[in-house]
C-alpha cells in the first residue's frame, strides 16, 4: 500500500486503521510503502513491515520530492494500492511506477484533484469513499473502530467488583477498576481528583455497586462520577439517597445483578452506525476488491469491470459499441485526446503550482538558483494554494464542457449515419410534380 505513514496526516491515520484490519487476516502479507518524514512531521518510528520510499515536497525543508520506483518494483508485489491525494507523490515518477508495475493496480481517490495522466490510466480497481469524489462509482466508506465498551468503577473498598466484573466478561465489555480494599493505613489505589475525573471520562458507563449500610452518610464518589457527564449506575441504597433516579444520567437500581446487567445492556447496546462501518467490514471489502482485480488480470483483462469509467477511443460511444440507440452521456475527459493534449490537458497538468518542477538553465550557479526559487515558492504560501484551487476548478469545468460537447457531437454523427442508411445508397429526392411547388415540405392531404 503506497500511502503517507507515521506522519501528521489524515490519510496516514486512515491507512493505519485499514492496514490493522487487513493484518488480522493470516493469509494477507502487507507491505506499507510509506513516506519519509522529517523533523516534527514524524510521529512514530516505522514498523518492520514499512518501506519508506517517497518524500512529500511540502512537508520537508529540503524540498525533496522523490519516489523510489526501482525499490518498489524489486519487492515483486501482487497488488499495488495507491492512496492518492494531490501533492503526496511525484506525479511523473508515479506514472512510471504504474506503467512498469506488473501486478494489479488499485487506487483510492481522496479528493477531486485528478490528474489526466491518472484519470486515463486503466486501474484494475478504483475506490472512493463517497460518490462524487474521483472518477469512479465503487464506494467503500471510511471505517470506524468497533471497540468494546468500557465499564469503570472506583472507591475505597465499597464497590463490589465481584458483581460487576462477571457481567462485563459475559457481554464482552472491558472492565476496569480504581477501587481498593487495602488497609486504611496505606496502599490505597488513590487518584487525585483531576486524574480521577479524566480517567472516568474514558468510560462508557460508571458503576457504583454498594451494599446497603444504614449507618453511613452520603457518597462523594457518586458526585465525583456525575461531574464526568457519563451515565452512572448505582444501587438504590442509603449511600445515594440524596440523589434522584434520572434515566440517562443516574440510575438507582435494586441490588440484583440481573437488573444491573439488563440496564448495562440497554446503555451499551451496539450502535448500528459503528457496527455497519466497522474496519473489519471495510477490510473485507478491500480484500474482495483485490481478489477481483488480480483475477481479472490473470484472465488478461487490463481494465477490470469494477473500474467505473474505462477509456474509450475518440468518436466511439458505449451505445455504438453495444448496438443501441445513442445517448448524451458524457465521456471521460481523459478519452478526448485532441482536447486533453491541448488546453484541458494543460490545465490538468499544471493546476498544482506547489508541485511544478523547478529548474534552471544556468550552467554555473544552477543549484543555488533552484534552491532560491524553492525558498521563494515556500514564502508565497498560501497564495499558491489559493491559485491552485482556482486553477483546479477551471480544469474541471473545462473538462466537463468538453465532455458534453464530445457527447453531443457523437450523437449528431450517429443520427446522420442513421439518416443516410434510411435513404439508401441510390435514393434520390422525388421530383416535384405539377402544382406541387407551392406545397410545404412534409405536408399531406389528410
Amino acid at each position: 500500500m503506497l500511502t503517507s505513514w507515521n506522519t501528521q496526516c489524515g490519510i496516514a491515520e486512515y491507512s493505519r486503521a485499514l492496514v490493522e484490519a487487513l493484518g488480522a487476516h493470516q493469509d494477507v502479507e502487507l507491505v506499507v510503502l510509506g513516506s519519509r518524514n522529517y523533523d516534527e512531521r514524524a510521529v512514530a518510528e516505522d514498523e518492520d513491515y514499512v518501506v519508506a520510499c517517497f518524500d512529500v515536497e511540502r512537508w520537508n525543508r529540503f524540498a525533496r520530492h522523490e519516489l523510489d520506483v526501482e525499490r518498489i518494483l524489486d519487492l515483486d508485489l501482487d497488488v499495488l494500492h495507491v492512496q492518492y491525494q494531490l501533492g503526496l507523490y511525484d506525479l511523473p515518477r508515479l506514472v512510471e511506477l504504474l506503467a512498469r508495475f506488473t501486478g494489479a493496480t488499485v487506487i483510492t481517490w481522496h479528493d477531486n484533484w485528478v490528474p489526466a495522466e491518472l484519470e486515463s490510466y486503466g486501474f484494475d480497481a478504483a475506490i472512493t469513499h463517497r460518490l462524487g469524489v474521483g472518477p469512479t462509482d465503487l464506494v467503500i466508506p471510511f471505517g470506524v473502530r468497533n471497540m468494546p465498551a468500557i465499564v469503570r468503577t472506583f472507591g475505597l473498598g465499597r464497590t463490589r467488583k465481584d458483581v460487576i466484573a462477571p457481567i462485563c466478561e459475559r457481554n464482552g465489555w472491558t472492565f476496569e477498576s480504581a477501587a481498593t480494599s487495602e488497609a486504611a493505613f496505606g496502599g490505597q489505589n488513590w487518584k487525585p481528583w483531576r486524574e480521577l475525573h479524566d480517567w472516568l471520562r474514558g468510560a462508557d458507563a460508571i458503576v457504583l455497586w454498594y451494599a446497603d449500610d444504614g449507618m453511613m452518610g452520603s457518597s462523594q464518589a457518586a458526585h465525583t462520577a456525575l461531574a464526568t457527564r457519563r451515565p452512572v449506575v448505582a444501587t438504590d441504597t442509603t449511600w445515594f439517597a440524596d440523589l434522584p433516579h434520572l434515566p440517562g444520567r443516574f440510575y438507582k437500581l435494586a441490588d440484583d445483578p440481573a437488573v444491573l446487567e439488563a440496564t448495562l445492556r440497554e446503555l451499551l447496546r451496539p450502535d448500528p452506525l459503528i457496527a455497519d462501518a466497522a474496519w473489519e467490514t471495510v477490510a473485507e471489502r478491500h480484500l474482495d476488491c483485490y481478489r477481483r482485480a488480480t483475477s481479472d488480470r490473470d484472465r488478461g483483462a487490463r481494465a477490470s469491470p469494477i473500474v467505473a469509467r474505462p477509456a474509450q477511443p475518440i468518436g466511439a460511444s458505449a451505445a455504438q459499441a453495444a448496438g443501441t440507440a445513442p445517448s448524451l452521456q458524457a465521456a471521460p475527459a481523459a478519452t478526448i485526446e485532441q482536447q486533453i493534449n491541448a488546453d484541458a490537458g494543460h490545465l490538468h497538468r499544471t493546476f498544482d503550482l506547489t508541485t511544478v518542477a523547478i529548474t534552471s538553465q544556468r550552467r554555473f550557479g544552477g543549484r543555488p538558483a533552484i534552491a532560491l526559487k524553492r525558498a521563494v515558492r515556500r514564502l508565497l504560501f498560501p497564495l499558491l494554494d489559493v491559485q491552485t484551487s482556482l486553477n483546479g476548478a477551471n480544469a474541471r469545468v473545462t473538462s466537463f464542457l468538453l465532455q458534453r460537447l464530445a457527447a453531443q457531437s457523437r450523437s449528431v454523427e450517429e443520427l446522420e449515419r442513421q439518416l443516410a442508411e434510411l435513404r439508401g445508397p441510390g435514393a434520390q429526392a422525388p421530383a416535384a410534380g405539377p402544382g406541387e411547388h407551392d406545397q410545404p415540405a412534409g405536408s399531406n392531404d389528410c
